[in-house]
Parts: structure tokens; C-alpha cells; sequence
């Protein structure tokens, strides 16, 4: 309350100030005020608008098709069968072999 006072003392019009953020969430937590009344208070900002400022979290189109190619899970056939042939050519080795 001693903000909003300090308002009062330098004589400021109620036009030029925002609200008090700090009391209206005071009264928010007190349930003095109903939670559409603080969104609806808390719907202010001093900030410039700023074109192309878009919600945190948004992910444009080509972000999506970025993340979703990194998803796919891709095979290299052939490899794949190198790989098995080596694992079995290795596993045939030294059967029936006795070192000395």
C-alpha cells in the first residue's frame, strides 16, 4: 500500500499509472478479488507492442519438420547386413579349435 501512497504523495494522475502488481496479487491470494478480476487485471503491460512476438514454446512450421525428421528412425539396410555377416563370421571362428 505504501507504492500506491507514494503515487498519491507525487500527485500522479490514475491515467498514467498501471496497477500495482504486487497488491492485486496480494488480493488474489487473500480472495478478495475473483480470478477473472485478476486476469483481467493483470492483463496490462508498459511493454511496446513488438510485431512477430509469438507465445513461449511456439515452434513454426519448419521447427516442427526439423524435430520430426530427428524422430525418424533410419536404417541402413545394408549396413545392417554387414554388420551381421561380420558378427557371424567371427562368432564361426575358433570353433572347435583348442589352443595349445
Amino acid at each position: 500500500m505504501r507504492h500506491i501512497a507514494d503515487h498519491y504523495r507525487r500527485l500522479e494522475r490514475f491515467e498514467h499509472t498501471g496497477p500495482d502488481f504486487f497488491v492485486i496479487e496480494y488480493m488474489r491470494t487473500k480472495r478478495i478479488i475473483s480470478n477473472e478480476d485478476y486476469k483481467w487485471a493483470t492483463r496490462h503491460t508498459e511493454r511496446r507492442y513488438c510485431d512477430g512476438l509469438v507465445d513461449f514454446g511456439h515452434k513454426t512450421s519448419d521447427m516442427k519438420r526439423r524435430e520430426a525428421r530427428s524422430l525418424e528412425e533410419r536404417h541402413d539396410m545394408e549396413k545392417d547386413d554387414r554388420h551381421r555377416r561380420r558378427h557371424m563370421a567371427s562368432k564361426g571362428k575358433g570353433k572347435g579349435r583348442r589352443s595349445n
